[in-house]
């Protein structure tokens, strides 16, 4: 009897729990609303009144902000988590320790396979719909799933679906997510033994009647690690499933992580939801799009203007259509005549492409795009791109902490339950080991420092002809490894250092017999032609 009023007491409070945190996020609804309506239409349902299948966006007049946020979409796509190339790594916080070739080779390992399961999930098209959801709202909400199958399993959730709460570090930790699913639905998913009693008759009735669940997700007190919990009811977030009608608990369970990743565009202090690039340009959207209605009636009125016609001395009706007849008294001088002529509107195109233009800056279309000008080389490209990327670094430094971090974070920990990885080597047992990222964001940050190197070995060059000994400052080895790590050199082409002292050991060998099969030789010529004068002292 207590299990059942504790259970409740749980149910009742995470309602109430929910209530609250939906009541704080009322004025970002109304938000959301208008900013779908122009940026995101396919996800105008903010308030779930919309029918499925429902046509969206009838009211919009242009698409320049729909198509701006898609290109930031893609553009991040591309720059944080490109399919293509390796943009993770992991690092032990000692920079010498990283540099030994087991510990590189381990650390290559763990990332190539964590790269392959994101590329082999459902990943990449879900990563970009939260994308175009961090466009639009300002907050992404990517849930991941662990799966029998793919390792992860990852769905774009869009924002208003969920309420969300922050711990003292201004971490997002806990969600409230409510949906609506058929019951016919809910039986299959928990059984009808999980059930009120009164369901058992409403399945009967209507299998497709739909009920509200809350899905709720929050740090447990006392959690344990993965390593120490024995059940999931023990883990670090408790998970409870909740009918809303009757407050009825169908599930109790838990993760070892927190499942949501919701990264923010940029976030005032105080404000647990994000602020996007289309919250900027609302004005420009609304302006754009009003002045694109105004120019489609203007050419309506031109093209088929009111007119104005007698009350009396035609025969109806009067066609207005194409080689359309209208006919009229004979001797009649009435005459059917537009109202309006010439109609024109205080704008030109001019003034439409400028709007168009802060729209498309505030999605950072001018920085991730190459502007037309003068035939560029491929090195003037490159630091062009790398001069773009470095200016939208501050905006997305947000994404490593809120997207990257705990996404890594999360499926390493997943990976590690299953025993995906090689066995890690003796001197990283004990240690705890951190994500980093490649991207192309980061490394046109790193780009920067590699250039500070160049600048210098170019300044000192001049001297260090004439002074070669000023060399001896400088770690050749150290500088390679360096500038190679920075510039994103892919590991598997790089020989190791164990490679490099044998390469250098059968130079070494290699020149020494040389030098050895020189001087036989030397010695040899020395002797042939001291040979006639021996044999004359000799006489």
């Amino acid at each position: 009897m207590k299990v059942m009023d504790d259970k409740q007491d749980l149910a009742h409070q995470i309602l109430k729990e929910y209530k609250f945190y939906k009541a704080e996020r009322s004025n970002w609804e109304s938000y959301w609303e208008e900013l779908s309506k122009y940026v995101l239409p396919m996800k105008n349902n903010v308030y779930g009144s919309r029918t499925k299948g429902e046509k969206l966006g009838d009211e919009l007049y242009d698409s320049t902000a729909i198509h701006a946020n898609e290109l930031l979409a893609s553009a991040l796509h591309s720059m944080l988590t490109n399919p293509s190339t390796l943009w993770m790594w992991m690092t032990t916080g000692d920079p010498v320790l990283d540099m030994e070739d087991d510990v590189r080779n381990y650390i290559y390992s763990c990332v190539s396979k964590m790269h392959s399961v994101l590329n082999n999930s459902n990943f990449q098209p879900e990563v970009h719909e939260m994308f175009l959801d961090e466009g639009c709202f300002g907050t992404g909400n990517l849930q991941m799933d662990e799966d029998e199958e793919d390792i992860a399993r990852f769905s774009a959730r869009p924002i208003y679906e969920s309420c969300l709460g922050e711990n003292n570090k201004g971490i997002v930790d806990r969600s409230y997510r409510s949906f609506k699913w058929p019951l016919e639905t809910i039986v299959e998913e928990w059984g009808l033994e999980n059930l009120p009693e009164e369901f058992k008759y409403k399945l009967e009735s209507n299998p497709r009647q739909e009920f509200e669940i809350i899905h709720c997700i929050k740090p447990r007190k006392g959690g344990k690690s993965y390593t120490q919990a024995k059940n999931l009811k023990q883990a670090k977030f408790m998970s409870v499933y909740i009918l809303v009608e009757g407050c009825h608990i169908l599930e109790e369970s838990g993760y070892h992580f927190f499942k949501y990743i919701t990264p923010r565009w940029s976030k005032l202090s105080g404000e647990v939801y994000g602020r996007s690039p289309a919250m900027k340009c609302l004005p420009e959207i609304k302006l754009l799009n009003e002045m694109n209605k105004n120019l489609v009636k203007a050419d309506q009125l031109n093209l088929a203007p009111p007119l104005m016609v007698p009350d009396d001395g035609f025969v109806l009706p009067i066609q207005l259509k194409p080689f359309g007849f209208t006919f009229y008294r004979s001797g009649s001088q009435d005459r059917i005549e537009p109202l309006l002529q010439n109609v024109k509107l205080n704008m030109n195109l001019d003034v439409v492409q400028d709007v168009k233009e802060r729209i498309s800056k505030a999605f950072f279309i001018d920085q991730l795009q190459l502007k037309d000008g003068p035939q560029m080389t491929a090195t003037e490209v490159m630091q062009r791109t790398d001069e773009s990327l470095r200016i939208m670094s501050p905006m997305l430094g947000r994404q490593n902490i809120e997207f990257l971090k705990p996404l890594t974070e999360n499926l390493y920990s997943i990976m590690a339950r299953k025993n995906l990885f090689d066995r890690a080597p003796e001197v990283l047992r004990k240690r705890r080991v951190s994500f980093v990222f490649s991207s192309a964001i980061a490394k046109a940050q790193l780009a920067t420092e590699v250039q500070k190197v160049q600048r210098a070995l170019s300044a000192i060059s001049g001297v260090a002809t004439a002074q070669p000994q000023m060399l001896d400052y400088l770690n050749s080895d150290n500088l390679i490894k360096y500038v190679f790590n920075s510039m994103g050199v892919p590991q598997p082409i790089l020989n190791t250092d164990s490679d490099v002292k044998k390469a250098r050991s059968s130079r070494a060998k290699a020149q020494e017999q040389q030098m050895k099969m020189e001087q036989e030789k030397h010695q040899a010529e020395m002797m042939g032609k001291a040979a006639p004068a021996l044999s004359m002292m000799k006489e």
